[in-house]
């Protein structure tokens, strides 16, 4: 008898690791917008804040129009990246044990 019939995985941060994806799509709507270049670790600091927080702690300056913009340019470069999330290590080969368990 199993214990467990479902599992439930959160993708981001949890199997796939996203940082350098959210890193480049901060940076390219903060150049979009014209505004003061902010270093990777100021980036990844805002990580796991909801979008409108991490943006308004990065530019306290920026008004509620000027973050929605920079939210619908995230956004679309998040959506349209080049750049492909990898799976943690051994992420692929749990999943698949899960798999081969039922």
């Amino acid at each position: 008898m199993k214990k467990w019939q479902l599992f439930i995985f959160d993708w981001d941060g949890t199997l796939v690791d996203s940082v350098q994806h959210i890193v480049k799509c901060l940076r390219l709507s903060q150049q979009h917008m014209g505004l003061e270049e902010k270093t990777d670790t100021e980036l990844k600091n805002v990580i796991g804040l909801g979008l409108q927080l991490a943006i308004a702690r990065l530019f306290p300056q920026l008004s509620e129009t000027d973050i929605k913009q920079f939210v619908l340019i995230y956004r679309q470069c998040f959506l349209t990246s080049n750049v492909q999330p990898q799976l943690f290590d051994g992420a692929r080969q749990m999943l698949h044990m899960l798999k081969q368990n039922g």
